[in-house]
């Protein structure tokens, strides 16, 4: 199955989506994820929510699933990226920040310019989220610091 394009016609409304086929670790090159996903939620149009955008049996699923490990790590670091960009048209993504992704790539909005602000708002305004992040942070660099990661 190869990369699916991301749909816009579902009631979860994406902010940023990185394109996942080519990138979700071991499932690489076949997967069903297609997108990974911040955007508007589907049950409350005033907050934000990630999304797996997964396409098995060539139809788009609204099914809450668990994820592989690598999955919740990748969308972490798409959040902590919007947090960092909230403000701009792009997201950058270095080479070699997803797995076996070869070039910088740039992530384009996909919103409405109008909702740009009050995206903004809600990212930035989002304690627990920034709290819940530097809790992640901590963690990571202790994990840094003792040479496991």
């Amino acid at each position: 199955m190869p990369q699916i394009p991301l749909p816009m016609h579902l009631r979860h409304q994406p902010v940023f989506a990185i394109p996942y086929f080519e990138y979700d670790g071991r499932y690489a090159g076949n997967t069903d994820c297609q997108h990974l996903s911040i955007g508007w939620a589907q049950y409350d149009s005033h907050a934000l929510s990630a999304k797996i955008f997964r396409n098995p049996d060539d139809r788009w699923s609204r099914q809450s699933e668990e994820m592989p490990l690598h999955r919740v790590v990748d969308l972490a670091t798409l959040i902590a990226l919007a947090l960092e960009n909230h403000d701009k048209n792009t997201l950058p993504l270095p080479a070699e920040f997803l797995e076996n992704q070869k070039d910088e790539q740039k992530i384009s909005r996909v919103d409405e310019p109008l909702k740009m602000d009050a995206f903004s708002r809600e990212l930035t305004g989002d304690h627990v989220l920034r709290r819940r992040l530097s809790k992640l942070a901590d963690v990571l660099g202790d994990l840094r610091e003792k040479r496991i990661i």
